[in-house]
């Protein structure tokens, strides 16, 4: 028979599951970020919504066991009960080594976007001053305001 405490530790399962994928495609941004690559960057954060889905979807399905005491539930055995506790321990420390992989990964993308930024203004203000020396290496332009009637 199918019990509460199997539905749980199946929930559990699958969201190890999910989190250990979703710390493997935050390695793989990160190295993405760090190489510039964009193109497939969005690749991945495309295939990554789906696991993010598949996370909150879980989050949802483990709401209801948060609100009821582990004491009351009926366990298996002691030994399914502990296997229940240590593997919603991984997903927790899981859950927040994706979170800081992921401010890592935000933190290097500005860092990257500011660098763009500046290297953008600096081409911005080498072209503006080769307009102004390539004005002044022809000479100024004059116009002629006396007219001849």
């Amino acid at each position: 028979m199918f019990t509460e405490s199997d539905q749980l530790l199946r929930l559990f399962q699958e969201q190890h599951r999910c989190l250990s994928e979703l710390r493997e495609v935050a390695d793989k941004q990160r190295r993405l970020i760090a190489a510039g690559e964009m193109e497939p960057l969005l690749q991945l954060l495309a295939g990554k919504q789906r696991l993010l889905a598949t996370f909150q979807q879980l989050e949802e399905q483990l709401a209801p066991y948060r609100a009821a005491e582990a004491e009351t539930r009926a366990w298996r055995s002691p030994q399914h009960r502990a296997a229940c506790i240590k593997l919603k321990e991984v997903c927790s420390a899981l859950l927040a080594e994706v979170i800081q992989q992921e401010k890592a990964s935000e933190g290097e993308i500005v860092t990257q976007r500011d660098e763009a930024a500046r290297r953008l203004q600096a081409l911005n203000h080498a072209v503006t001053a080769r307009g102004a020396y390539s004005i002044a290496a022809n000479g100024p332009t004059q116009l002629n305001l006396v007219s001849e009637l």
